[in-house]
């Protein structure tokens, strides 16, 4: 047991070690090229603009946020708001996306050491070719890291891997909405294949429908995913009715309401387009009885 512990955490070092050099290596060798400003200077004005007290999306017009507080995050550690800190900050996320790829593929590898350690620096090359360009690797990393989480459940499903999925998949959520959808999919997928091969009719009914409580309900998906959702979903209900309350101030209200004047106006008017032959008709029996149609 205790070795078994050990070489456990001896692998995990190792592809650790190998993510972190191939991560450093890269931001050594081009870190410092190139400059993206639709989309890295994007990313970069959100981070700065969590360090100056701004909300995401109530404040200023932005993706989920999950990669602007991880970089904001950064930003307050390391005490630099520069794009050099931003690329850093993506570059640690990086590594997190690095080791669950290199994790996934290990798993499976079988034979000595030292062919599996070359397979594995082969595959983090390949993989650091892919992950490119720079401002979508927050997208690349979590995509790794839900498919090492699947393989983590489908190894061994447990309640506790059942509800490190969740978390994992709420993360996902906050990162990105798409992908807390696609992680949600293919966890579903994975517990109804669970489901079916369970050999106890009980633990099937409950793995595949995910009803009642039993062992293989996957409480972090129940917890945490619908949970990250719904604060999501206040979040952005808090950043509209803000946004609202901002524009119809004093000098806006105006505006405001004239905009809604015209817009219900408009409505009215396309509400009475199927009726216009009808109106006609109207008007002209109407001027006809008054003389003024003849």
């Amino acid at each position: 047991m205790n070795h078994a512990i050990h070489e456990r955490a001896v692998n995990t070092l190792v592809l650790l070690a190998l993510s972190a050099s191939f991560v450093i290596g890269n931001f050594l060798w081009q870190g410092h090229d190139s400059f993206n400003l639709w989309d890295e200077g994007f990313l970069w004005y959100g981070a700065k603009q969590i360090i100056a007290g701004q909300i995401p999306i109530r404040d200023f017009m932005a993706y989920d946020p999950g990669r602007y507080f991880w970089s904001a995050g950064y930003f307050s550690l390391v005490g630099d708001t520069g794009i050099m800190a931003l690329r850093a900050s993506v570059a640690m996320f990086q590594v997190l996306g690095v080791y669950a790829g290199l994790w996934t593929i290990a798993i499976a590898l079988r034979g000595n050491s030292l062919k599996k350690l070359a397979f594995l620096c082969i595959t983090g090359l390949a993989l650091m070719a892919w992950m490119y360009p720079r401002h979508k690797i927050f997208d690349i990393s979590i995509s790794m890291i839900i498919v090492a989480g699947l393989t983590y459940l489908l190894l061994n499903p447990t309640v506790k891997r059942y509800f490190l999925l969740g978390v994992i998949i709420g993360l996902a959520a906050v990162f990105g909405r798409n992908h807390g959808v696609y992680g949600a999919v293919a966890s579903v997928t994975a517990m109804s294949w669970l489901a079916i091969r369970a050999s106890d009719q009980g633990q099937r009914f409950k793995g595949g429908l995910g009803s009642g409580s039993g062992r293989r309900l996957p409480a972090g998906h129940r917890h945490v995913f619908v949970h990250t959702r719904l604060l999501l979903s206040l979040h952005r209900h808090d950043c509209v009715h803000a946004r609202t309350r901002q524009h119809q101030s004093a000098a806006t209200r105006p505006l405001a309401l004239d905009r809604w004047l015209r817009n219900r106006r408009r409505s009215h008017r396309d509400q009475m387009v199927p009726h216009r032959p009808l109106l006609h008709g109207i008007a002209g029996i109407r001027y006809w009885r008054t003389g003024l149609g003849v």
